[in-house]
């Protein structure tokens, strides 16, 4: 009988966890667990993390999947807890000065922002995290809670939310001030959103005391609001990260909680693998191939945080023993 050496020209190295960049086809044997692996084209799923420290619901979030940020939501009372992920823990930091909830969350796990929410009281405040303090500096023009935003500390855009009325209003924001824009074409609360800066992005989901459950999809291109491909089904306080040509969206209501998860390709939405735990109002930071999730409400609060590999990714699978 021929050996694996003999027919694909190698021999079988051994691994005590997954190798780095392992290719589609590779074969490797998991010391750890003692059993063949073969690497393979994935199409979407999360692992679980472990959890935060402060389980809440209506948080900000920010960052990337090894180093995320979580910050403010609501645990039995507003809270401004602020807490890094290093791609494997969570660990507390400085607090917010204004707790708060459902506010808006962009940036980076060292140069973060977070702007509007809810205490009662719906909310302009809006604070800048440096990696070590944050700092309040220009408030919105238009105050609103269940708002979304995406971008940078120094380049970012918030849109729609819940005041009174339903707000359908943009904001830009320089680093300094807010300057109000073009305003969404269908005005909507607890959406999601994913986007570099101020001048590129998209915002999906959410809904209206109307319509309370929506699949609008819209793109910003730096001036105004266009309707592109909607959602499979509704997310209403969905997690969402990404770019313009590539976002995730997970969880939310529909209206049942719900873990299902779509991956933007720019052009439409294509469903994935599901959360393991289904929940809403979480927040979320990453890329639509190294997602996080963490943190929202199932309904009950929840620290649960996930990691997502995204669709043409590498994984590994076992290789059958018979």
């Amino acid at each position: 009988m021929a050996t694996y050496k003999e027919t694909r020209g190698g021999t079988v190295k051994n691994y005590t966890t997954n190798p780095d960049n392992s290719k589609e086809g590779q074969v490797w044997y998991d010391v750890t667990n003692q059993v063949m692996k073969v690497g393979v084209v994935g199409t979407g799923s999360w692992a679980t993390g472990n959890s935060l420290n402060s389980g809440r619901s209506g948080l900000g979030g920010a960052g990337s999947q090894t180093a995320g940020l979580a910050f403010a939501g609501y645990t039995t009372a507003n809270v401004g807890a602020t807490e890094e992920y290093n791609g494997s823990s969570w660990t507390e930091v400085n607090d917010l000065n204004t707790a708060r909830r459902q506010l808006a969350g962009v940036g980076t796990q060292t140069a973060a922002l977070g702007t509007g929410g809810f205490i009662p009281g719906v909310q302009v405040v809006t604070e800048t995290w440096n990696g070590t303090s944050w700092t309040e500096v220009g408030d919105l023009n238009t105050g609103r809670y269940s708002v979304t935003g995406f971008g940078t500390y120094t380049s970012a855009l918030v849109f729609g939310g819940f005041s009174v009325p339903t707000v359908g209003s943009t904001e830009s924001w320089n680093g300094s001030s807010w300057t109000e824009v073009s305003g969404l074409n269908s005005a909507r609360g607890s959406m999601g959103g994913a986007g570099a800066s101020n001048t590129s992005g998209i915002g999906f989901g959410g809904g209206s005391p109307g319509n309370p459950f929506q699949r609008t999809n819209e793109s910003w291109n730096g001036s105004s609001w266009t309707e592109v491909g909607d959602l499979n089904v509704a997310h209403r306080d969905p997690g969402g990260d990404g770019i313009i040509t590539a976002a995730l969206c997970f969880g939310g209501q529909e209206p049942a909680v719900t873990g299902k998860t779509e991956s933007w390709n720019g052009s439409s939405w294509t469903e994935v693998g599901d959360l393991s735990t289904a929940r809403f109002q979480l927040a979320g930071g990453g890329t639509n191939t190294a997602g996080l999730a963490f943190g929202g409400k199932t309904p009950s609060t929840t620290a649960a945080t996930e990691e997502f590999t995204g669709p043409g990714v590498i994984v590994s699978t076992t290789l059958g023993t018979d």
